[in-house]
């Protein structure tokens, strides 16, 4: 089963829970069609402290180690976070099929 990293926005201001469910959603989608799923932003903040910045660090260390294991990178939604942008470059550098999604799992072109 081939492995990708799911690309969502999580931590924004008050809406991580919205985003949580969302990220488990595409994750189930992910998984659907053959994927097994790789999400840390789901549970390294509640490992790490996201608001100290050394840990904050170490969140985004862990994620591009995901990253690089992983055999697709999807993005899903309209992503406006800072983090979500610089994992997408990662991504393109590390030379990964990469796939948008809308927030419908609906392919974007």
């Amino acid at each position: 089963m081939k492995t990708v990293y799911i690309c969502s926005a999580y931590q924004t201001n008050d809406k991580v829970e919205k985003n949580k469910v969302k990220t488990f959603l595409y994750c189930r989608f992910a998984y659907d069609n053959g994927y097994f799923p790789i999400a840390p932003q789901v549970y390294l903040p509640y490992i790490l402290d996201y608001y100290n910045a050394n840990e904050k660090a170490k969140i985004f260390t862990h994620c591009k180690n995901a990253i690089k294991e992983c055999d697709e990178f999807w993005v899903f939604g309209d992503i406006t976070e800072l983090g979500c942008y610089k994992l997408v470059d990662y991504a393109i550098k590390q030379g990964k099929v990469i796939k948008y999604f809308d927030k419908y799992c609906e392919l974007s072109e």
